[in-house]
């Protein structure tokens, strides 16, 4: 089927392709009259305006992007689902993007994003990006989102990870747990580096020595998560998995094994997975806000648009949420020896 043009209109209606062109426009010069008899010749014809030449025009699209390591992750879904509507309130259009934390697929993620002329980008980064990164995510307002990477300068929105983490640790300490194993990302993520420094805070808190033993870090996926606690060591009491995929892995490694929670094993999990409210009960865990995050990501650079503020400040503005501990039915004092 033919594309309709403004030509087809103008035809249509009797009109010049200027008239037309004017009439179609929000703010071109034209009589009401005129306006409502081109529109609807252009909705009878099923005319759609391109968005390539009026992204030409305005230098930009009506367009947001949000660009993430995967959607397995319902944290991840549930930001996009949220960003999605704030767009959809504003009349915006809005493109997701998946990278796997691959940092090629990232890039060109984002070469797509600055072909597309969007208006403004929004990034989970990957453990390391590559470095024309930087220069890209100069063309556009841009944000880093849950993880910050020190090669992109930018502002961003997170959590304050390492309070959660603490706060998460010293509720097992509370209990009377010494030894906790820690299943959490590496040194790669910022997010990794910020969670260990709340577990090791804890512990420090209490003039507690911590094993490095009980500390595995890693890529924060379900296979990381279920390697580390298939095989735990006997003095282990509880387990801390700082990620909600990590999680998945612990709770499928520690259920094969038939270990009782929380009687025998002490159990903290991460992430607003639907399962985790009915596992045993109810699981404690770290619930991180996403709606919250979302809402004040998408405002955020909305404004921006708004402003036309593209080129980025001297002083990246950083908004960190709270991480809610919410205690359940999977912790408990340690098992008596």
């Amino acid at each position: 089927m033919p594309v309709v043009t403004i030509r087809d209109i103008a035809r249509e209606t009797g009109l010049s392709p200027a008239t037309v062109a004017r009439a179609l426009g929000e703010d071109g010069p034209a009589r009401p009259e005129t306006r409502e008899k081109v529109r609807k010749a252009a909705a009878r014809l099923g005319y759609v305006a391109s968005s390539a030449a009026r992204s030409m025009r305005n230098q930009s699209s009506n367009m947001l992007g949000l660009i993430v390591p995967d959607i397995v992750n319902r944290f991840y879904s549930e930001m996009a689902q949220s960003i999605a509507a704030a767009c959809d309130a504003r009349g915006m259009h809005f493109l997701l993007s998946i990278t796997d934390d691959d940092q090629d697929r990232e890039l060109d993620q984002m070469r797509a994003m600055v072909a597309a002329r969007a208006a403004a980008v929004a990034l989970v980064p990957g453990p390391r990006s590559h470095p024309d990164m930087a220069g890209l995510v100069s063309r556009q307002p841009f944000i880093q989102l849950v993880r910050k990477s020190d090669q992109l300068s930018s502002d961003w929105f997170g959590f304050d990870e390492e309070a959660g983490i603490e706060a998460a640790t010293s509720h097992l300490l509370d209990l009377g747990h010494r030894h906790i194993m820690l299943v959490c990302s590496d040194e790669r993520f910022s997010t990794g580096c910020a969670r260990q420094r709340g577990y090791r805070d804890a512990f420090a808190n209490r003039g507690l020595a911590i094993d490095p033993d009980m500390m595995r870090s890693g890529v924060p996926t379900l296979d990381h998560g279920h390697a580390s606690s298939a095989e735990i060591p006997a003095q282990v009491t509880a387990i801390i998995a700082a990620g909600a995929l990590l999680t998945e892995g612990v709770v499928d490694a520690v259920s094969s094994q038939g270990r009782r929670v929380p009687e025998d094993l002490s159990i903290v999990g991460f992430g607003i997975e639907n399962w985790h409210r009915w596992w045993l009960g109810g699981m404690t865990r770290i619930s991180p806000p996403v709606k919250v995050l979302a809402d004040s990501c998408a405002d955020h650079l909305l404004a921006q648009i708004d402003k036309r503020e593209i080129a980025p400040s001297s002083e990246p503005h950083i908004v960190q949420h709270v991480l809610r501990l919410e205690v359940g039915r999977t912790t408990g004092p340690p098992r008596r020896t």
